[in-house]
């Protein structure tokens, strides 16, 4: 798709109004966006989502069945004992810490674990 989406720019951005070659015949520029814009919406229509239970038109949860279709979360991940533990094992040899250096750390290793 992003090949069409490629030409029908290029069609368009070219500065000779006349016909071009396009695919072995000759070609209006219009006509060439025009051809290639068709192809997109087309490309785009078939994507619409579905409910692969009764596959009538729905984005997450379907009126018609009741199946939620939501994609799957991801499971949080926290922190074991033992992280915490090195966690604050670090920071006694720190001289000087406020919370916001104990949120920052713990902060840091969640992110770590959950991305």
């Amino acid at each position: 798709m992003i090949e069409v989406l490629k030409q029908m720019v290029e069609a368009l951005e070219n500065p000779n109004s006349g016909l071009v070659p396009h695919g072995g015949e000759w070609h209006s520029i219009q006509s060439i966006a025009i051809q290639a814009g068709k192809q997109v919406i087309a490309e785009l229509g078939s994507q619409e989502p579905v409910c692969p239970e009764c596959k009538a038109e729905v984005l997450y949860e379907c009126v018609a069945c009741s199946r939620n279709n939501y994609p799957p979360q991801r499971t949080w991940v926290g922190l074991t004992p033992d992280e915490l533990n090195t966690i604050g094992d670090s920071m006694k040899t720190w001289n000087s810490f406020s919370i916001t250096d104990v949120y920052f750390a713990i902060e840091a290793k969640l992110k770590e674990r959950n991305t």
